[in-house]
């Protein structure tokens, strides 16, 4: 049996080979999403903004029927 066949070894591989190639994951080393364009942002590379105040305006969040704020990390 190799060391990778037992999950949490496996799991922490693969963890580390992804922060090798991504870094932090709070500040990645580059825009995952699209690896032309720099990462600017925290977490997600984008400047979520816009998409907090639509989302958050009365008239969508009645549409939805969203109960609560909306969250970005939620």
């Amino acid at each position: 049996m190799m060391l990778t066949e037992i999950p949490i070894i496996s799991q922490f591989v693969c963890y580390l080979s992804e922060l090798a190639i991504v870094g932090n994951p709070i500040y990645p080393n580059f825009n995952m999403f699209n690896v032309k364009e720099p990462c600017n942002h925290l977490l997600t590379c984008y400047d979520n903004y816009d998409l907090a105040l639509f989302i958050d305006n009365g008239p969508f969040r009645r549409l939805t029927g969203a109960m609560t704020k909306w969250d970005e990390c939620d």
